[in-house]
């Protein structure tokens, strides 16, 4: 994951969105290794998508520091 987010911040290919879900979750949490790169591909204006249901088994809420916490049903909206 470290090498696909230096390689999108690089090339400037940016999709519109990332899923975070499973472990991924943790990735936007306070104290990730990658939360910098995430936090910068997120002002060049990608979403970050976190499952709320996988987070919760992982991190409180208070812990996201990057991305925005949806359930499945939001996701299906969007």
């Amino acid at each position: 994951m470290d090498e696909y987010l230096d390689i999108l911040l690089q090339n400037g290919n940016l999709p519109a969105s990332i899923c975070l879900y499973t472990d991924s979750a943790k990735l936007v949490c306070e104290g990730s290794p990658m939360i910098e790169q995430l936090r910068a591909i997120e002002t060049k204006g990608v979403r970050l998508i976190v499952f709320s249901a996988h987070l919760s088994c992982f991190e409180p809420n208070e812990k996201v520091q990057a991305g925005i916490v949806s359930r499945m049903s939001d996701i299906a909206k969007m």
